[in-house]
């Protein structure tokens, strides 16, 4: 990928709903004021290689959403007004996974207010050089102000964003803080895109995920090899299953060898490596869910295939109240607390860069090299590495 002109921003639509798109040059990434959502990145030029899932659903603006018209269409509370918007990488804050019956009759919506809520430009700057977009959310029900702020260098391959989350309220506050990174086709195919992560120990889901869940429930293992359930033997976590409709659920540990964890999802036949990179003190956790038309209501009528790279503050999608009650997990916390008055960063960057390398092995580590470039070291010693682009974990470039 080569650059092809100055960085811009500029409104458009996208799949009929208003987008902002940042241009650096070689890449676009797509993001919707309505909930947020990364919604794609993707090669100027090339629309088709976004790596991000886009609903084969209409999508609307969440704030259009009304539960007695669109119920039928969308699904009911808590996940029908997220679910007719959502697209690509959905924010979850500060819930991970469903309300509590009480929260959902107060109104409160899967995966938090962020997923649902309107975000407002807060500065925006593009010139030959690079990029910056922030934007800002306000969580009333949380009472919690969230700002993003996107950065890029004309000609890199890779976005750093960083993240600031304020508690407005009198109350040290735990939250459950979630980057639901969700994969879809033509990207993600089940026989030639392969996973890799700095994984550390694991676990399948602790009780019953899906009505055709293929994993064995609440288990320790050691990334890659998942236990199946009926029938024994393991499932390789590096690729989806080849073949069959089901649902499942596993949570990685991010490996304690260094400070930052990452995950890539690459296309050997594409020459494309995506992935993302994020500081273990942010995101202990990384979420794997796999969705492969077992979904049989709507809006999802069994259409379906997208595989979710989840890192998060917590293990697994549950209540808050489960989240504080397990405390911890294999010695990593399952919430994250911000003082009253206080507020708290995470950065992380996401990259999509094409190489003439193999990839056939995929990706065994990713770290930054002595000129502050990240490096992606192919998955077969001395095979060699792909320049991703740079990016401070301490501060977003």
């Amino acid at each position: 990928m080569s650059a092809s002109s100055n960085c811009s921003i500029v409104k458009a639509r996208y799949r009929d709903r208003q987008a902002l798109l940042v241009n650096n040059g070689v890449l676009e990434l797509v993001v919707l004021p309505g909930g947020g959502h990364i919604a794609a990145l993707r090669p100027i030029g090339d629309a088709d290689l976004n790596p991000l899932w886009s609903p084969p659903w209409r999508s609307m603006e969440p704030k259009e959403f009304r539960p007695k018209r669109d119920g039928a269409a969308y699904g009911g509370p808590p996940e029908g007004r997220l679910l007719a918007s959502i697209m690509g990488h959905n924010l979850c804050l500060d819930l991970f996974g469903g309300p509590s019956p009480e929260e959902c009759a107060a109104g409160i919506t899967a995966h938090g207010e962020a997923g649902v809520a309107t975000w407002a430009p807060a500065g925006m700057k593009a010139g030959g050089s690079g990029c910056r977009l922030s934007m800002r959310a306000g969580l009333p029900e949380a009472r919690l102000l969230v700002q993003r702020t996107f950065r890029t260098r004309a000609g890199q391959g890779m976005f750093g964003v960083e993240e600031t989350v304020v508690n407005q309220g009198a109350w040290d506050r735990p939250v459950m803080w979630c980057q639901h990174v969700s994969l879809g086709p033509p990207f993600l195919d089940r026989k030639r895109t392969i996973f890799d992560g700095s994984a550390g120990g694991c676990r399948t889901f602790p009780q019953q995920f899906d009505a055709q869940q293929k994993l064995k429930k609440d288990q320790p293992f050691e990334w890659p090899s998942a236990p199946n359930g009926r029938g024994g033997g393991v499932c390789d976590l590096r690729r989806m299953r080849a073949s069959g409709d089901y649902g499942d659920f596993v949570t990685v540990g991010m490996s304690d060898a260094q400070d930052h964890a990452w995950f890539t999802a690459v296309r050997p036949d594409l020459g494309l490596v995506f992935g993302y990179i994020f500081r273990r003190s942010d995101f202990p956790w990384l979420g794997i869910w796999d969705q492969a038309y077992s979904r049989k209501d709507a809006p999802w009528n069994g259409q379906c295939l997208v595989r979710g790279m989840e890192f998060s503050t917590s293990p697994f999608p549950m209540s808050k109240r489960q989240a504080i009650e397990m405390g911890s997990l294999d010695g990593r916390p399952t919430v994250r607390w911000i003082p009253a008055k206080s507020r708290a960063r995470a950065v992380y960057g996401l990259f999509l860069v094409r190489t003439e390398l193999d990839l056939s092995g995929g990706i065994r580590s990713i770290a930054r090299d002595a000129k502050g470039v990240w490096q992606a070291e192919l998955g077969e010693p001395g095979a060699g590495s792909v320049p991703l682009g740079r990016l401070r974990l301490t501060r977003a470039e």
